[in-house]
């Protein structure tokens, strides 16, 4: 999407809906709850970008309505009453239904923010809503989610890393996150990079990478080395220490994660999050010249260098609507800014400054 490759995008997403993809048989998720969250998630993805296609949307739409509709934990919770939902919360079963409620929270979220709910969406959102609030209101229940979450082998890393980076970060509060992510480097994070000593089987580039999107600069940036490190003049990469370079046939195929490289890169440059377009690019990049990387709200191009004071950043969009707002982020060492309309020094407040529609260069220093 960042790309615009509407072409490719919609080739893969016509081979999804002929054959949807999931996960392994080590996941806390029945096969149809994966599909459910893989729709759903996909659909987010579309709407956010207003990616139009009758026959990719339509069929994704009725298929995810259905999903919610005919699940047995939606089934299940919309018979729970209090006392049985008491029950439920003293006893083992706990961490399970509350990943659950906060999965299908996100899906109904979604759902009802596309205008796609149906009734059973609807109830679906109010139960989980009602029952979150209920379990998040005891710190013991918070604390056990937080430390099975991170120890628990019935849910790939590669899984819970994704839940942190799609669903708990859109649900849950910031503390919460952080002490989730924690947890996990405590238990998986080795000599610059994760591993799973319960299920080892070497290195694994693509847990690594997706590690890198939940993860401090500290932890993401030799993550990040390696992998450039890795990548030939032909631009494969090749990692003999990495699981898909293990020999297992001839001639092996060559499998690199370019994809997931270049959209964290994009997401470090500028990101959407709601209706906010954040430009973070100047906490990493010290020069840069990116021109019509593809937002949800249209192209942007961004150009500057830090080699020199001020610092001139030119932004140029073509928006097909308009953003709440443009936060650009801002290294500690610059104090004030001024726009090519006004050239009066204002005083940067909490290393942010809020760009106008209208702006197209803006001054640090």
């Amino acid at each position: 999407m960042q790309l615009n490759a509407s072409q490719h995008i919609h080739r893969l997403l016509a081979t999804y809906i002929k054959s949807p993809i999931s996960s392994s048989s080590r996941s806390i998720l029945s096969q149809h709850q994966q599909r459910l969250f893989h729709h759903a998630h996909i659909l987010d993805t579309l709407f956010q970008f207003r990616f139009n296609a009758p026959d990719i949307l339509q069929p994704l739409t009725k298929q995810l309505q259905q999903l919610v509709s005919s699940d047995s934990f939606f089934v299940f919770i919309k018979k729970l009453n209090i006392k049985k939902f008491n029950a439920y919360i003293n006893s083992s079963h706990v961490f399970q239904l509350f990943l659950k409620l906060l999965l299908f929270s996100f899906v109904s979220d979604i759902m009802n923010q596309h205008k796609l709910e149906t009734i059973h969406t609807k109830d679906c959102k109010e139960i989980c809503a009602n029952y979150l609030k209920i379990i998040c209101s005891k710190p013991s229940l918070v604390s056990q989610f937080i430390d099975t979450f991170a120890s628990t082998g019935s849910i790939q890393l590669t899984d819970k890393l994704f839940f942190c980076h799609a669903v708990f970060r859109q649900l849950l509060p910031s503390d919460m996150q952080q002490s989730i992510i924690a947890k996990i480097i405590d238990q998986y994070w080795r000599d610059n990079q994760l591993v799973d000593s319960s299920h080892f089987q070497g290195y694994s580039t693509q847990t690594n990478l997706m590690f890198c999107y939940v993860a401090t600069q500290d932890y993401f940036q030799p993550i990040i080395s390696q992998y450039l490190s890795k990548i030939n003049s032909f631009g494969d990469y090749i990692n003999p220490k990495s699981l898909s370079s293990l020999f297992t046939s001839f001639p092996a195929p060559l499998v690199n994660h370019h994809a997931m490289i270049i959209h964290f890169l994009f997401n470090l440059m500028v990101c959407t999050k709601r209706k906010v377009l954040h430009i973070p690019a100047l906490l990493y990049f010290s020069h840069l010249d990116m021109s019509k990387v593809n937002t949800p709200f249209g192209t942007l191009s961004l150009k500057y260098s830090q080699k020199s004071r001020p610092v001139c950043i030119e932004c140029h969009h073509e928006f097909k609507t308009s953003p709440k707002n443009i936060v650009l982020y801002c290294p500690k060492d610059f104090t004030s800014f001024s726009f090519s309309t006004n050239k009066s020094a204002i005083a940067i407040e909490n290393h942010r400054v809020i760009i106008p529609l209208n702006e197209t260069n803006i001054y640090l220093s």
